[in-house]
């Protein structure tokens, strides 16, 4: 029975801690892993151009409240020449994107205010 109540107590206290340690992501967290994930790409973009590998792609990343495109990992962007990380909710998240062929970097989100973390405005923002 004592065995029991010092395991027990000592599991409880690592759970607490274990707890105290895992805490959600916040907003701001959030915006600086996305705008930091979205810099790397572009970095990994660009190097492979520089060094001329044929058909560059970039591994597409797995990040809480966001979503990456191109979908296929194209170094040359999507459609509009854009590499982005899209936010699953845009009152929260802004979106950014980065127009490979003009390096022009745009966010926007549909905040309560008009500068939402690091996001400049609600519509052709800069970060």
């Amino acid at each position: 029975m004592k065995r029991f109540l010092i395991f027990g107590g000592a599991g409880s206290f690592l759970l607490w801690i274990l707890l105290s340690i895992a805490k959600p992501m916040d907003t701001r967290t959030a915006r600086g892993a996305a705008v930091k994930t979205l810099d790397n790409l572009v970095k990994e973009c660009l190097y492979k151009k520089v060094i001329k590998e044929p058909n560059p792609k970039f591994l597409l990343p797995i990040l809480a409240n966001y979503k990456f495109t191109p979908i296929n990992g194209n170094c040359d962007g999507d459609e509009y020449n854009l590499i982005r990380a899209n936010s699953d909710d845009l009152s929260k998240y802004p979106s950014f994107s980065y127009d490979v062929i003009t390096n022009v970097k745009t966010c926007f989100h549909d905040g309560p205010i008009k500068k939402l973390y690091g996001c400049s405005a609600r519509r052709n923002g800069e970060w």
